[in-house]
C-alpha cells in the first residue's frame, strides 16, 4: 500500500530531533546528542542503500524488493510496481513471441530472420527443410554461406528487392525453390523460401509442349502448304467450283504458318534464357 511517505518523513525527523533534546537535557551534552541522532539516522539510511544495491546485483529478476518503512519504503514499493509492471510486458511479449514462432512454424514456406549483414539469427523448421538449417551450429553464420549461388550472393546484396529469385536447393537439385527478402527493423533481413517445384515442372512441360508441337506441326504444314500451292497453280485446270475453298484453304493454311511461327520463336527465346540452378553444396566461412 502507498504510504505518506513526506509525513512518515517529518515525523521521523521531528521525533529524532525531540529524542535527540531529551538525551542533551538528561545529559547536558546537546550537542553530541543531536550528532549522536544524525549519525543513527544516516547509519540506518546507509543499510537501506546497502539493501537496495543487493537486492539490485542479485540475479533473480523476480525477487522482490526488501521490506521497509518510510521514504525507503516508498522507494521500495515504487520498485515493486515498477518490477510488476516489467514482468506483466514481459509475458506479454513472450506470449506474442511464442504466438508468432508456433504460426510460422506451421507454415509450410521457410521464415527466416537474419541481422543487418545477413547472419542467422532464427528460422522456422521449413527452412530446415528446404535448406538443410541445423540448430545450433548454424546460428550466426552468413546465410550467403549456405546458398552458395553468385546469383542468390547478388541478389541478397541488391538494394531493391521487388522481384523474387528462383534457385535449385542447395540440398537436392529437383526442389525447386523461391526467394524474397524483405527489409525491416535497423535494415534487418526476413527471409521467405518457397517450395515452387510444381510451378517449375509445369512450366518446364509448357515449354516443352510448345517447342514440340512447334516443330512436329511444321512438317505437315509445310507439306499442305506446299500441295495448295500447287494447286493454284493450275486451278485453270480445274472446276470452278473449287477456287474458292482452295483459296480459303490456303488462306487459313498462312495464317496457321505465321502461328507456328511465333510459336517456334518463342520457344527459341525460351531456349536461349538460362535457367540458373544452385550448386548443393555447403562451406561456413
Amino acid at each position: 500500500m502507498k504510504q505518506d511517505w513526506q509525513g512518515a518523513l517529518i515525523r521521523r525527523l521531528v521525533l529524532l530531533l525531540a529524542s535527540c533534546l531529551l538525551l542533551g537535557l538528561i545529559t547536558g551534552e546537546y550537542a553530541w546528542s543531536l550528532v549522536l541522532g544524525l549519525v543513527g539516522y544516516l547509519g540506518w539510511t546507509l543499510r537501506q542503500l546497502l539493501r537496495l544495491t543487493a537486492w539490485l546485483r542479485r540475479a533473480d529478476p523476480d525477487q522482490a524488493p526488501p521490506d521497509s518503512h518510510g521514504i525507503w519504503g516508498e522507494i521500495f514499493d515504487n520498485l515493486y510496481q515498477l518490477q510488476r509492471r516489467d514482468q506483466r510486458l514481459r509475458d506479454q511479449l513472450q506470449s506474442v513471441i511464442d504466438r508468432v514462432q508456433g504460426s510460422t512454424a506451421a507454415l509450410k514456406e521457410a521464415v527466416l530472420m537474419l541481422d543487418r549483414d545477413g547472419n542467422l539469427e532464427w528460422w522456422n523448421p521449413a527452412a530446415e527443410r528446404l535448406l538443410g538449417l541445423k540448430k545450433p551450429q548454424d546460428t550466426g553464420h552468413p546465410v550467403t554461406n549456405l546458398v552458395r549461388h553468385p546469383a542468390f550472393k547478388e541478389y541478397f546484396e541488391r538494394d531493391q528487392h521487388e522481384e523474387p529469385l528462383e534457385l535449385a536447393s542447395p540440398i537436392n537439385e529437383r526442389l525447386w525453390l523461391q526467394f524474397n527478402i524483405t527489409r525491416y527493423g535497423n535494415a534487418e533481413h526476413l527471409l521467405v523460401v518457397r517450395d515452387i517445384t510444381r510451378l517449375h515442372l509445369l512450366e518446364q512441360m509448357r515449354k516443352d509442349f510448345v517447342a514440340n508441337v512447334s516443330h512436329e506441326l511444321r512438317t505437315p504444314l509445310t507439306v499442305i502448304a506446299g500441295y495448295l500451292e500447287t494447286i493454284l497453280e493450275n486451278r485453270d485446270q480445274l472446276s470452278p467450283r473449287w477456287s474458292r475453298a482452295l483459296l480459303q484453304m490456303n488462306q487459313q493454311a498462312e495464317r496457321m504458318q505465321h502461328l507456328l511461327n511465333d510459336l517456334l520463336l518463342l520457344a527459341q527465346l525460351e531456349a536461349t534464357t538460362p535457367l540458373a540452378t544452385a550448386q548443393p553444396r555447403r562451406c561456413w566461412a
